[in-house]
Order: structure tokens, then sequence, then C-alpha cells
């Protein structure tokens, strides 16, 4: 079954999305793009966007799909026993195979998990030393955090831009008195997260969320700023001269 974010988490997700990346904002202060300079020319393009446009909460949805529960289970069993699936050839033990090789210790140790490293995108809890204690899945990652946070938002539900904002302060500073300590995901590493696939949304253009819409949606921040690169975009000679010629009857006209 699809994964679904929780009803009542939903506006939260999309209001939270535009504190994060403010694009309603940065709309207000700018003007249209100019999309007859564009290398062709745009035609058909979608109306302004939005975070709201962008489909934060599908996309998010999707990735939570997409991603794979089982690997970040495995760290977790090879965490706790680093020679969980040793194999040798000689059919030796992983004790009798280490003790015959000079400089190795009776015990093994799984060094690919450096909680400090990004070795694995999703951790959750707090050993005794202030690091993360174990792998978690994307989905057991937002599942951990919905309850706090629609908590957190109906405890005092922001309705306009300064307390949405402060509304993300709060999480990003773990300042929530409805975010318990003992929750398995801060709300600072939630905010975290979050951010990125926000991000990932709106600017990877592969935003699997909105690929029923006009092509262009994908590329939508990148025309409001301008930018003509994007892949798999390929420029001809004829295209080249004809950005040339625009470039030098501007100079003329300056």
């Amino acid at each position: 079954m699809s994964y679904q974010i929780p009803p009542k988490a939903e506006p939260i997700v999309e209001g939270l999305a535009e504190a994060v990346f403010p694009i309603n904002l940065w709309m207000g202060q700018k003007g249209l793009p100019a999309n007859d300079r564009f290398i062709p020319p745009l035609a058909n393009v979608p109306s302004r966007l939005s975070t709201a446009k962008m489909e934060v909460a599908r996309f998010i949805e999707l990735l939570i799909d997409a991603s794979n529960d089982a690997l970040a289970h495995r760290w977790r069993d090879i965490k706790a026993d680093p020679t969980k699936f040793f194999q040798c050839r000689s059919g030796q033990s992983a004790a009798d195979w280490r003790a015959g090789r000079k400089g190795l210790s009776a015990s093994a140790k799984f060094g690919a998990f450096d909680p400090t490293s990004s070795n694995f995108a999703f951790l959750s809890g707090t050993a005794p030393d202030g690091t993360p204690k174990d792998t978690v899945s994307r989905r057991e990652f937002y599942d951990a955090c919905w309850p706090p946070l629609i908590a957190t938002y109906e405890s005092k539900p922001p309705n306009d831009w300064m307390t949405w904002t402060a509304f993300r302060d709060l999480l990003r500073t773990d300042q929530s008195a409805l975010w318990p300590p003992t929750n398995a995901i801060k709300s600072s590493a939630f905010v975290a997260q979050f951010t990125i696939d926000v991000l990932r949304a709106c600017l990877n253009q592969k935003n699997w969320g909105i690929t029923d819409k006009n092509p262009l949606w994908q590329r939508a921040v990148l025309i409001e700023v301008g930018e003509n690169r994007t892949p798999s975009n390929a420029y001809t000679v004829a295209d080249a001269a004809k950005a040339v010629d625009a470039f030098l009857k501007a100079v003329q006209q300056a």
C-alpha cells in the first residue's frame, strides 16, 4: 500500500515547506521571468510557482515508497553483530578467522556505521555520548515525527509568515515542549531532513509528484531565475548564433 502522510500533517507540511524554502516571499519581490530570452524561447509557461504547487507532501510520500526499508534493518543487524553474515571459503568461524590474522582483535566492529558521517542518511535516538544510536528507514524516520509535529502545531497553529517562521525555528532549535526529548528523532533532525526533501522537490527537476503537470513545472524555479541550463538540454550552432546576435544588439543599445 502506498505511503500516506497523516491527514492532520498535510497542511503542516505545506506551510512548513514555504517556511524552509520561502518561494512565495521571493515571488512577491521579483518581476515576471522574461520567457522570450530563453533558448529556445519558452511557450505555454504555467502560472507562477509556489511550494504548494510543487506538491511537496506527495513528493515525500513517493520518496518513502521508493526507499529501501530493509537496508536500515540490515545495518542495525550488522552493527549489533558485525560478523552475523560472515562467510569463509575454509569454513572457519569469524572468531577463528580473525584469530589467525595478526593485528586483528577478537571482536569486530561495523566500521561503516559512523554516526558523525553521512554514510547513512537516517539515524535515530541519542547515545550517552550524544551521537545517534541506530539507522532507520525514511519511513521510520517520518513516522516518528508526525505525532509530535502535529501536537506542536495544534498547540498554537501558525497563520502568517511570521508565525510560520517562528514555528520553523522552534523545531530547528529543539525548543518545542510537545516534542518529547525521548522521541526517536529530534525536531531539529526532522527540520534538517525535511528541508533537504523540500529542496529536492523544488530544485532537482525530478519531482515525481508533479509528473502529470506541464513538464515545465520541473524547471519552474530555474525559469524564475532565468537559468537556461537544464539536464539533457542541447543547443545547436544556430541557437548559439542567435544568442551572440542578441548579445551584440544589447551591447549596441547600452
